[in-house]
């Protein structure tokens, strides 16, 4: 027998009972889906807001990347000839038996050579260690939530 022959031979204030228990449980769950789908709206919306403002800031460190590598290659070319010029002054004031700390300049200039140094290594140590890690977290993102 099918389903609509055994509907036929049920009375109708029978149908009508579970017509009703069907729409007692489909109101339960409409229940349960309206907050649902008020969270999903505010969530859509979040993440949205959020990887666009990621996309902002990924862009904008992508030009101070290009300009940090910039740097550090002008940077580091000079760094070897103005350690050149500071050991032939160095010498230069030995030979004359002169105290190198005496030369007009120098104390200052090895004092913003060796800073320098240092300076341009910062921008190495500064992506390895903060924009590089970044990327590994941003890759994790993925495997949160496969949506």
């Amino acid at each position: 027998m099918k389903s609509s022959e055994i509907i036929k031979k049920f009375p109708k204030t029978e149908l009508m009972k579970v017509e009703l228990g069907k729409m007692d449980v489909l109101n339960k769950m409409m229940s349960k889906m309206i907050p649902l789908q008020k969270r999903a709206e505010t969530l859509n919306k979040q993440i949205r807001g959020e990887a666009k403002q990621i996309k902002k800031i990924v862009n904008d460190l992508k030009g101070t990347l290009k300009e940090a590598e910039k740097v550090q290659q002008d940077g580091y070319e000079l760094l070897d000839p103005a350690r050149d010029i500071l050991e032939d002054i160095e010498g230069s004031a030995k030979e004359l038996g002169v105290d190198v700390n005496d030369v007009k300049g120098y104390k200052e200039a090895k004092k913003v050579r060796n800073e320098a140094f240092y300076d341009y290594k910062g921008l190495a140590d500064a992506y390895w260690e903060d924009v590089h890690e970044l990327s590994d977290e941003v890759a994790a993102l993925k495997s949160i939530a496969p949506l």
